[in-house]
């Protein structure tokens, strides 16, 4: 049988399942928040830099 794939939340989903049925407390969700959005911004300007050069025609010759 080959290997059962799921996205990312399926498996924290299921991860969250089984973990809350070993504990006798809800569990807690905490948000942390990050001050370094390099990574997002890097790939919104990546995203108007593909979307620009598309909308260039370079003739060589």
């Amino acid at each position: 049988m080959g290997k059962v794939t799921m996205s990312f939340e399926q498996g924290r989903k299921e991860l969250l399942v089984r973990m809350s049925a070993r504990s006798r407390k809800q569990p807690i969700k905490k948000v942390i928040p990050f001050r370094n959005d390099d990574v997002p911004n890097y790939l919104r300007e990546l995203d108007k830099f593909e979307e620009k050069s598309r909308q260039a025609n370079h003739v060589v010759s």
